[in-house]
């Protein structure tokens, strides 16, 4: 659900139409603690936009710190030919690491596109992540303001807050007991996404997870979701099928065995049941990984 300030399919393409690139050059490096990175590219005349030419800029620096962490900044630029504001948007990032279990991430940026969006224009992410072997926990926040707008990346969900929490408990069985499993996984999760200008619900999604991993590499899973869903506009499903605006609350169920990669025959079967925006959904899943002979 968090903004990508830099994605490099935004360059050479516009609506799913090729834009030919007329000259470009990479640079990147490392020295010492430090690391870095230059693009620059100008693509030419664009059928969907009509302008002759855009250059696309990108810069990245990134330093080493402590033992496994990391600080840097970015900095992105979008300017074409029909004199409209260009586009640019910066952008700062730390990662923490304490020993191999604990992380800790912040991210903040701010895009530049003129003076009609100079204001809540900003994207910012807390993280915290532990991931020990019998416990986990997982707290992420991000705020996606309405008018960020990283042209030369990517927002998957723009004017939102996102809140997810998560935890794990996974034990190991005594192999006296239960020689063929290797751990059991309990998780749950919390996920609730409100409007960042309106503050109003959006979606939430709480989320209960069973798994079993077995000491040949299958894996056993069943999982509970129970939706909220505000739908504030219309939108098509499939074949002229739309949902209306509306409130809609619902659960889901799905089970799945997944194959281990070491069997000759590799892949997953799977079922899933529950309601959808009103109606019912039932899912016959099957997915073949590899086959050996």
């Amino acid at each position: 659900q968090a903004p990508i300030i830099f994605f490099s399919r935004r360059i050479g393409i516009t609506d799913d139409v090729l834009v030919p690139i007329r000259v470009g050059g990479r640079l990147t490096g490392k020295a010492s603690a430090w690391s870095f990175g230059g693009l620059q590219m100008r693509t030419g005349h664009d059928e969907v936009t009509k302008v002759d030419h855009t250059d696309f800029s990108v810069l990245r620096v990134k330093r080493n710190i402590l033992k496994r962490s990391t600080v840097g900044v970015i900095a992105t630029r979008r300017d074409d030919s029909s004199g409209a504001s260009r586009n640019l948007v910066y952008g700062s990032d730390l990662n923490l690491a304490f020993g191999s279990t604990v992380k800790i991430t912040g991210v903040a940026s701010l895009s530049d596109t003129g003076a009609a969006l100079s204001e809540h224009n900003l994207f910012y992410q807390g993280r915290f992540d532990w991931s020990a072997d019998r416990y986990g926990f997982e707290a992420d926040h991000v705020t996606t303001e309405e008018n960020f707008l990283p042209q030369v990346g990517f927002v998957p969900r723009p004017n939102t807050d996102r809140n997810l929490v998560r935890a794990r408990f996974s034990p190991r069985p005594e192999r006296d007991s239960l020689r063929a499993v290797r751990k059991f996984n309990w998780s749950a999760t919390f996920d609730n996404i409100d409007g960042a200008s309106s503050g109003e619900l959006e979606s939430r999604q709480i989320e209960g997870r069973f798994e079993t991993e077995f000491q040949n590499g299958d894996l056993f899973s069943f999982q509970f979701t129970n939706n909220l869903e505000n739908v504030a506009s219309p939108f098509e499903v499939a074949g002229g099928l739309f949902v209306p605006v509306g409130s809609y609350r619902f659960n889901e169920y799905e089970v799945r065995y997944q194959m281990g990669q070491q069997r000759k025959v590799a892949g997953s079967v799977g079922f899933l049941h529950g309601g959808f925006y009103g109606g019912t959904r039932t899912e016959y899943q099957f997915s073949q990984g590899r086959v050996e002979i």
